[in-house]
Order: C-alpha cells, then structure tokens, then sequence
C-alpha cells in the first residue's frame, strides 16, 4: 500500500524517562507491543507469527509490496525522542534466518502511536537498524492506520 502519507513528527515530552522498560505512553514496552501486534491482526489482516506466546523470531506477517513478509515489529509512542528500530547484528542475522526458513522476505515493521491511541503503521524491506524520518536511507511504506 504506497500512499504520500508522511510519518509524524516526534513530539517528546520534557517530564523525563518514565524508567527502564516503560513507553511514554506510561505502559511497559512489552504491553505496548501486544496491543500493536493484537491491533495488526485484528484491524490489518496480518497474521501473528507466534499466537499465544511472547517468544519468537518474527512477530507477524503479511504482504508487502506483493511479497509475502514475515516482520520485526517495534511499537513507539509519537513522544519518543524518535522512531527507530535497533538491534544487534547477531539479532538481525537470526530473524533474517528465520524468515528465510519460513519461505518469507524479511521486513521491519514500526508503529507510532499517537496520544489517543490511533497508530500509524508502517514497514521497510529488511530487517534493520533503522529510524522512520523524513529523508532517511530506508524506503518505508505507510501502511494504514490502526486503533488501539
């Protein structure tokens, strides 16, 4: 789904870290990212990669561009300092591993939730370490929208 959708601008906030392992949405980053996940699957279509468990390489898949994708998600919150995925080679070669033995591409995918809690979704080819701004290197495809 291609569209001029541009991503938000971050819009952190000045109160200071909420404290290891939580968003600024004030939820843990774990909660966070099941709510994410839940909304993809129920609102998007997308499958999850492993229902009913927290562990797994991939978190869900879908279609990309006609290609069929198994993806990284990664939930921020629009008052992150900034949206970006992150993680250490040895991560990235395991998911991009899995994906393979699994008959998809690799993607990332980062959701921005915004304060009343509707999510803009959006992926990129690969798994990488990348940030979803205006002119970054990765191509990211706006994805739609999800409500949390």
């Amino acid at each position: 789904m291609h569209t001029t959708t541009h991503p938000p601008i971050p819009t952190p906030h000045g109160g200071g870290a909420r404290g290891h392992g939580y968003s600024c949405s004030g939820v843990t980053n774990t909660e966070l990212g099941d709510r994410v996940e839940a909304a993809l699957v129920a609102q998007l279509g997308w499958s999850n990669l492993h229902p009913g468990s927290r562990w797994g390489r991939l978190d869900v898949t879908f279609t990309l561009n006609g290609v069929a994708v198994g993806a990284e998600v990664k939930a921020v919150s629009v008052r992150a300092a900034e949206f970006k995925a992150k993680m250490k080679a040895g991560e990235r070669l395991e998911k991009e591993q899995a994906a393979a033995q699994a008959g998809l591409a690799p993607a990332t995918v980062i959701v921005v939730v915004m304060d009343d809690g509707l999510a803009q979704v959006w992926a990129a080819n690969g798994i990488t370490s990348a940030r979803l701004t205006p002119g970054s290197d990765t191509a990211w495809f706006y994805q739609g929208t999800v409500q949390l």
